[in-house]
């Protein structure tokens, strides 16, 4: 990399303990806590590389991620380390190059997660004061992974303190496997992040334009199988195709009514959308990047057909390329981080979602109930109280208590018909 004019370092991290600290909850996992006593096999070393803009001010920066498993790499872990080589190298010869390049090859062989939460640590918490214990001396002697041929560019360009671009406008975690597919290439998007939190829908739309219309990618996002194999959920379906149908047979302007199959899958992907964003777990090592407030997604890309032949190999890595290549460049051209589009939303297909102007009104509709309920309750309240200092040993006010408390559960009816109206609103939407 050293040969292509790329700044070269090494990051060496061990795997934190898993610690659970309430008032660090939504701020990241506390960077000071760290096993001890661990072995030299349990460390993990990251790989980074970085361009310089020609046309940038190194103010900002793209970076492009790919795990691999140093300890036993597979054959799609190496295609995406040959994808990310190939766009890498490309991008060391362009002019039009305005923001920073990182390439991070993170070693997961502790997990995608914390390789990659790690060097992000490093990036914006950097420790100055670096305590080396015995164990961490006879490692680097053991396992100098600076260990590089005597020549001028190496001597230039590979450093051993931690290098650090400009601001990171987003993120790409580019990974290859091996499933079979129903479509000849596919690409399936992970979003979601740590409590719940999305990148912005642009980063998303870009990928999924420039995937489906340019390099004829099938784009797809994660879906809830147990829902999609739903038998009520395809009645359900075909019923409001029926309702479309008739509708457009009335009035052939109207837009009412989708297929059933695409109702169907779009549920699907709408339930594991709200899982993932309820469950509060990242979906990918992209996670870590949204902790620091960059739009970050992990790109899974797939091929129906085998590898093993060198035509096929060489047109999935040629699409693969250009799409990474693609969105690095539009990327690229932005004036200012993403911001235009919507952080808060539900995902039900690539290109579809459920803005938060849409299911908000759902739950005001299933909050709004509840000062009214409680109003009502407090007025019942001091109708009583005024009875009974009006009449304090009336035999009427003691018959008229249980009517009087019948009366203040009355709002339980008015709130079943506003959930039932709720849940139909949920089921239309």
């Amino acid at each position: 990399m050293s040969d292509l004019g790329a700044e070269v370092n090494y990051h060496k991290f061990r795997p934190q303990a898993v610690q659970f600290h309430p008032l660090h909850f939504f701020s990241g996992p506390d960077s000071g806590k760290t096993e001890q006593n661990i072995s030299c096999s349990a460390y993990g070393i990251n790989v980074a590389e970085i361009i310089r803009a020609p046309r940038g001010d190194g103010k900002e920066a793209i970076v492009l991620v790919t795990p691999f498993n140093s300890a036993k790499i597979n054959q799609g872990e190496a295609l995406s380390l040959g994808i990310a080589y190939s766009v890498f190298s490309l991008l060391t010869h362009v002019t039009w190059l305005a923001k920073d390049l990182i390439w991070l090859v993170a070693d997961s062989q502790h997990g995608e997660y914390a390789a990659v939460a790690a060097w992000l640590r490093e990036c914006h918490t950097p420790l100055f004061t670096r305590l080396r214990t015995a164990d961490e001396e006879i490692y680097l002697e053991i396992n100098n992974v600076h260990e590089v041929e005597e020549s001028p560019i190496a001597e230039r360009k590979i450093y051993d303190e931690f290098r650090r671009a400009g601001t990171m406008a987003a993120a790409l975690v580019i990974k290859v496997v091996d499933k079979k597919e129903q479509s000849e290439h596919n690409l399936s998007i992970y979003a979601e992040a740590s409590n719940g939190q999305m990148p912005n829908l642009d980063l998303i739309n870009i990928v999924n334009y420039l995937a489906v219309h340019r390099q004829g990618l099938w784009a797809k996002v994660d879906k809830m199988w147990s829902v999609l194999d739903s038998k009520w959920l395809k009645i359900l379906g075909e019923l409001f195709e029926s309702v479309g149908q008739v509708a457009r047979s009335l009035n052939p302007q109207c837009k009412f009514g989708i297929p059933a199959a695409d109702y169907v899958e779009g549920t699907a992907t709408l339930a594991s959308s709200l899982y993932n964003q309820a469950l509060g777990v990242p979906t990918g090592p992209h996670g870590a990047f949204r902790d620091y407030q960059v739009d970050a997604i992990t790109l899974e890309i797939s091929s129906r057909a085998s590898f093993d032949s060198k035509n096929r190999r060489n047109e999935f890595l040629l699409r693969c390329g250009r799409l990474i290549e693609g969105v690095i460049r539009s990327v690229n051209n932005l004036l200012e981080k993403f911001h235009q589009s919507f952080f808060l939303y539900l995902l039900t297909s690539p290109s579809k979602f459920v803005s938060i102007g849409v299911y908000m009104i759902a739950f005001a509709l299933l909050v709004a109930p509840l000062p009214m309920v409680a109003a009502s309750l407090y007025a019942d309240a001091n109708n009583v109280d005024s009875v009974q200092k009006v009449e304090p040993t009336s035999s009427t006010s003691v018959a008229n208590e249980p009517g009087i408390t019948l009366r203040s559960w009355k709002w339980i009816n008015a709130a079943k018909k506003v959930f039932i109206f709720i849940f139909i609103f949920i089921i239309i939407v």
